[in-house]
C-alpha cells in the first residue's frame, strides 16, 4: 500500500513542482522507485492465488495482459497531451491508478501462512 501512496505523492512532485533539471532528475528517480516498486509484488503474490496446474499460465496472463493493453498509451499520447493541455496533466490523470490500488489492496485475499492451492 505504501508504494501506491508514494506513487500518488511523487507524480505531482515530478510534473508540477520540478522547475530545475536537478530537481527533475531527483524527483524522477524517486518517482521511479515508487511507481516501479508497485509492480514488485506481482511475482510474489499472484502465483500464490492460482492452483499448481495453471500457476505459470495464470501468472503470465496477469503479468502480460496489462502490457498488451498498455500498447495503446504511445498511440494515444499525442492526442491526450493536446486535449489535456500538456504532459503534466496527462501524468496526473493517469496517477489516479494509485487511488484505485489503495482502494483495492485491502480487499485482496491474504496468502501469508496459507497453503498453496493444489
Amino acid at each position: 500500500v505504501f508504494l501506491f501512496v508514494g506513487g500518488l505523492v511523487m507524480t505531482p512532485a515530478v510534473y508540477l513542482w520540478s522547475h530545475s533539471l536537478a530537481t527533475l532528475l531527483f524527483a524522477s528517480w524517486l518517482n521511479g522507485f515508487w511507481t516501479l516498486g508497485a509492480f514488485s509484488w506481482y511475482a510474489i503474490y499472484l502465483p500464490e492465488l492460482f492452483a499448481t496446474n495453471v500457476r505459470g499460465t495464470a501468472s503470465a496472463f496477469v503479468f502480460n495482459a496489462s502490457r498488451f493493453i498498455a500498447f495503446l498509451g504511445p498511440l494515444m499520447a499525442g492526442e491526450l497531451i493536446g486535449v489535456l493541455g500538456g504532459l503534466a496533466h496527462v501524468a496526473l490523470a493517469f496517477s489516479v491508478i494509485y487511488v484505485i490500488g489503495l482502494i483495492v489492496a485491502p480487499f485482496m485475499p491474504e496468502t501469508k501462512g496459507q497453503p498453496l492451492p493444489q
